[in-house]
């Protein structure tokens, strides 16, 4: 990058500017615009008004695969009146005016005579549109006056009109128009104007004015057609910064099937109004039920509370919680200078199945489950008392269902109930035991308990099924509360039904089971008892036995008939030579 400045007609180069800093390389990202500065002096302490040279900004690529080079060019010029950048105003401590200055300077055509310029204030716009945005304007205003110092040194001040403003092409008259001191050519001149913004809270980020000046010299003005024009922007430096400082469940709990209101506090951290933003909220496990209205007005500093009414969603029956977290979001399109980074809080929390409190679930589980130890001990006197141990066992189950909050507590639960409903079911079938023993008394005479073994049996088995069913209900009444939390759906209805069954068919299937096994085990030793009757009525009566044994087509010929003596000898002989018998001597009657 270089710069040349050259006279009118680009060919010798200018003495009365001089260039004193800037960049010399700049990097331009393909289609990127790209924003740089420089500083021009004019070198001429007493120029004249028509003193003009031309800036020429030479751009070389230092890449060769670029072609081309770029010129960029600007006149240099001399003014009387002009803006070296707007006015971004903060408001003061005390809710008072600032003091801002414009700069203006007398560079004559000729003879260096001191003059008295006119000023003149042609157009005022607001910058913030009150109408759109439902607002009053008068309850923000603003106030700009002229300060001119008096040739006596008195301060003469003049307030400044907003409102119809316009003074055309030329000027609107003498009135409109405020002769500044005396100046000297050369010699920068100040013109002062105090401007009382807004008193606190009413201030709105990116209120202010843009005003059109005019400065006119007093005898080059051509009938106040020829002047130098300005326009100068007043702007508040403030800014509205809504953030959401607080999230919490303010009335309920997050208990699922239930009402609750999530409040949020949402404070104006910014210097200004902050207008017309809206506060929304999510939830996971709950559905919102009303939402709040926009935010019309918050002042700075000032805190407004936004509530949302929520109902809790009901849970699968197995799980204890889910996600119940909130977010709350700040959506303020409108404020342009807004902090989005704090514009969003998330609340943490999760939604519980029906319970009671952890404390409260605690002490159940400790008495139910010393219950249970006490009644299993007195089992001894009466078999009753395992069925009420283990009742207790399986409501101390649901209340623990409740105690912790881990993913994986709940479906154990579930599962070790299961198993001591099963393990009761089978230590309760002693009962069959003792009916099918009463039966063989009663075979054998002896007086019995039961008249009807066969009907004792099946009142039992259907007495067992229903009583050791009982306590799985129980337990899933404490797991679902009262009345039921449980939302009906496939999964819900599907996974509780089986769940049921499978530990209500277990309780069929070992009560059945043990049945049939007591009912074989006596079967075979009625089996055993009357064989072993006959034998001994048999052994009793050789003569029977022998007519039994002939009826059975059993030849007594082949039992009683003297033995063959060659077939003796033979046999002796041969076990003689097996070495069975040796040299001992053979008995007649062996």
């Amino acid at each position: 990058m270089t710069y040349e400045i050259f006279k009118p007609g680009f060919v010798t180069n200018s003495d009365d500017w001089s260039f004193v800093e800037g960049p010399s390389q700049l990097t331009l990202p393909r289609n990127s615009n790209v924003t740089f500065g420089f500083i021009i002096l004019a070198e001429d302490e007493s120029p004249d008004l028509d003193l003009t040279s031309h800036l020429v900004l030479t751009l070389t690529p230092q890449d060769s695969s670029i072609e081309g080079i770029e010129y960029l060019n600007t006149t240099l010029s001399m003014s009387r009146f002009f803006k070296i950048s707007d006015y971004v105003l903060q408001p003061p401590q005390g809710d008072g005016a600032v003091e801002v200055n414009m700069m203006y300077s007398h560079i004559p055509r000729g003879p260096s005579t001191p003059v008295s310029y006119e000023f003149e204030l042609c157009s005022a716009t607001r910058l913030f549109d009150f109408d759109a945005n439902g607002l009053d304007a008068a309850n923000y205003p603003w106030t700009f006056t002229l300060q001119i110092t008096e040739v006596n040194g008195s301060i003469s001040s003049y307030s400044l009109p907003l409102i119809n403003v316009d003074c055309g092409q030329t000027s609107a008259g003498p009135d409109n128009r405020y002769t500044l001191p005396e100046s000297v050519a050369w010699n920068p001149n100040l013109i002062k104007i105090l401007v009382d913004m807004p008193n606190k809270p009413n201030l709105i980020t990116e209120d202010g004015w843009d005003l059109k000046f005019k400065l006119f010299h007093p005898s080059e003005n051509a009938g106040y057609t020829v002047s130098d024009n300005e326009t100068f922007r007043f702007e508040l430096d403030v800014y509205a910064d809504p953030v959401v400082k607080r999230v919490w469940i303010s009335e309920g709990t997050l208990q699922e099937g239930t009402d609750s209101v999530l409040s949020a506090t949402i404070r104006n951290d910014g210097t200004s109004q902050a207008l017309i933003f809206e506060v929304s909220a999510t939830c996971s496990g709950s559905t919102i039920n009303t939402s709040p209205m926009p935010i019309i007005q918050l002042g700075p500093d000032e805190e407004v509370t936004v509530e949302w009414n929520l109902t809790t969603e009901k849970i699968d029956w197995w799980a204890q919680s889910i996600d119940g977290t909130c977010v709350v979001e700040i959506t303020a399109p409108l404020l342009s200078k807004n902090v989005v980074g704090n514009d969003r809080l998330i609340y943490e929390d999760e939604v519980y199945s029906w319970s009671p409190d952890q404390s409260s679930s605690f002490v159940a589980l400790v008495v139910f489950t010393l219950l249970s130890l006490i009644l299993g001990r007195l089992t001894g006197q009466n078999e009753k008392f395992r069925l009420f141990s283990v009742y207790s066992g399986i409501l101390g189950l649901g209340f623990a269902f409740h105690l912790i909050n881990v993913l994986f507590w709940g479906p154990l639960v579930l599962l070790v109930a299961a198993l001591m409903v099963w393990k009761m079911t089978w230590s309760s079938t002693d009962e069959f035991r003792l009916i099918h023993e009463d039966y063989q008394r009663a075979r054998k005479g002896v007086s019995t308990l039961y008249a009807d073994h066969f009907q004792a049996l099946a009142d039992s088995r259907r007495q067992l099924r229903i009583i050791l069913s009982l306590p799985l209900l129980g337990m899933l009444g404490v797991v679902l509360g009262i009345p039921p939390q449980l939302e009906m759906n496939q999964a819900n209805l599907v996974s509780l039904g089986g769940y049921v069954g499978i530990v209500t068919i277990g309780v069929w299937i070992l009560v059945k089971r043990a049945d049939s096994l007591y009912g074989g085990l006596y079967g075979r030793l009625t089996d055993i008892e009357v064989k072993a009757t006959r034998i001994e009525r048999d052994l009793s009566d050789p003569a029977r036995l022998l007519n039994d044994l002939a009826n059975e087509g059993i030849d007594l010929s082949e039992i009683f008939d003297e033995p063959v003596a060659s077939s003796d000898s033979n046999l002796l002989d041969n076990l003689a030579i097996d070495g069975i018998l040796g040299d001992e001597e053979v008995r007649d009657d062996a």
